[in-house]
């Protein structure tokens, strides 16, 4: 039979299963063969060993045409004489190489289920990275979302204090209003824009009391305005500062704590203190 009247192989010429170290076998099918039955003790051992031979090499299931070969793989010290009936079954395709219809059937079904297994692998090693990829999303989302919030909340509370402080004095309420003098300036620039709307204010990481807090000419002003007699302010400016650092209070914006604190003494009054 010529090269081109050769069938095609039985297998695949990609099909590699030399990562699988088993080969499965039909017990029943195997004894009852008449390779099994009607062969010698070395003709069956060369043909159950080129089998196994057959699964690791490259396509699977398939023999090299080649006599010295063929010897060595089988293992059969009287290969010449065991030759044809180990050989029985197995047929030269187009590509040159042995082929075993049985092995053959055997190889495609362990070459489906490796396919198969390497989709399972894929498709998880995806699914865990999408998950990696959407928990990164969310944690995101909360940081920013959280971030914002407090932002928010922080700016109207100050806003609100700034704006009006209601506080219990025995029975009475006191609301404070514009009669008010105005709190110093905030470091870092007005809290207005050039068109006389709102600013929002740039956050401020909160800090303990600096070393260097000192009253500006704005900030004595302020006491002033606000009732403070003159003698009390560097003394009352000393408790507050005592205080907070008693405390390990912090703030983002001190000037803006001192004359919340101004406020707070003036309300109370000094007979209190």
């Amino acid at each position: 039979m010529t090269e081109a009247n050769l069938p095609p192989p039985l297998v695949p010429a990609d099909v590699d299963l030399r990562s699988f170290e088993y080969m499965k076998i039909d017990v029943r099918r195997l004894l009852t063969s008449e390779t099994w039955m009607l062969g010698t003790g070395d003709e069956c051992k060369a043909a159950l060993t080129l089998w196994l031979e057959s699964w690791h090499q490259v396509p699977a299931g398939s023999l090299p045409d080649n006599e010295q070969m063929l010897a060595h793989l089988s293992q059969c010290s009287t290969w010449k004489k065991s030759r044809t009936h180990a050989l029985r079954g197995w047929v030269k395709c187009s590509d040159g190489r042995l082929y075993h219809p049985v092995i053959a059937e055997k190889v495609r079904d362990a070459w489906q289920y490796k396919l198969a297994q390497k989709a399972r692998t894929e498709a998880a090693r995806l699914a865990r990275q999408q998950q990696r990829r959407l928990q990164a999303a969310r944690d995101y989302v909360t940081d920013n979302v959280t971030e914002r919030v407090t932002d928010s909340v922080t700016e109207s509370v100050t806003d609100n204090v700034t704006d009006s402080v209601t506080e219990s004095k025995g029975d009475k309420r006191i609301l404070r209003t514009e009669e008010q003098p105005p709190l110093p300036p905030l470091r870092g620039g007005p809290a207005t824009g050039s068109n006389g709307k709102h600013r929002r204010r740039q956050r401020q990481p909160q800090t303990p009391c600096p070393d260097d807090f000192a009253l500006t000419p704005d900030m004595l002003k302020f006491a002033t305005d606000l009732g403070v007699p003159a003698e009390r302010i560097h003394p009352e400016t000393e408790r507050f500062i005592s205080h907070h650092a008693a405390k390990g209070n912090v703030f983002a914006d001190w000037p803006q704590a001192w004359a919340n604190w101004m406020r707070k003494a003036v309300e109370i009054g000094w007979q209190q203190r």
